[in-house]
């Protein structure tokens, strides 16, 4: 094991600096990670105020939305987890919470849009569903702040691989 590291090392170091992996730093996803948690809490609080005892909607109905608010109010404390290994120096950035992250902020960006569209049919409460047509707006402008780095991070680790199999061919 301690061979491998040594000889990836060694591979980096002699790798130009500019083909060399350049990962997102953890201070740039924390100041993003600020946004996405904001557009979190801001889902969470906009969205507890939908009151399904008072629409006009067949209970089918009621039902089906009040079960999909639910799974998104539980991806949202999903997201948390992730968001909080993304904060953690101890442990790498991982891609996976990255893309996890960013389909949270897409997640309520469209259940923003979709439960507005059915509090303004069932509810008649415009003010209501304009909060949660801004909440998913927000979700989506946290979303253009964090892609960036999701893309930077697999931009880099394609980088590596590269230049890993380039190093690791075998010779004919």
């Amino acid at each position: 094991m301690k061979r491998v590291i040594l000889l990836a090392a060694m591979f980096l170091s002699a790798v130009p600096i500019s083909a060399q992996a350049n990962y997102p730093s953890r201070q740039e996803i924390r100041a993003a990670l600020k946004d996405v948690d904001y557009a979190l809490r801001r889902f969470e609080e906009v969205s507890g105020k939908i009151n399904f005892t008072r629409w006009n909607a067949p209970y089918a109905r009621v039902e089906a939305s009040q079960k999909y608010l639910d799974r998104v109010l539980s991806g949202n404390r999903n997201a948390r987890e992730w968001m909080s290994d993304l904060e953690n120096p101890e442990k790498g950035v991982s891609s996976l919470a990255l893309l996890r992250t960013l389909e949270r902020l897409n997640a309520i960006a469209e259940a923003g849009d979709g439960l507005a569209c059915d509090v303004i049919e069932y509810s008649k409460d415009l003010g209501l569903a304009i909060e949660l047509r801004d909440t998913g707006t927000l979700a989506v402008k946290a979303a253009e702040k964090f892609r960036p780095f999701l893309v930077q991070q697999l931009e880099a680790q394609e980088r590596e691989l590269s230049l890993y199999r380039s190093a690791n061919k075998p010779r004919q």
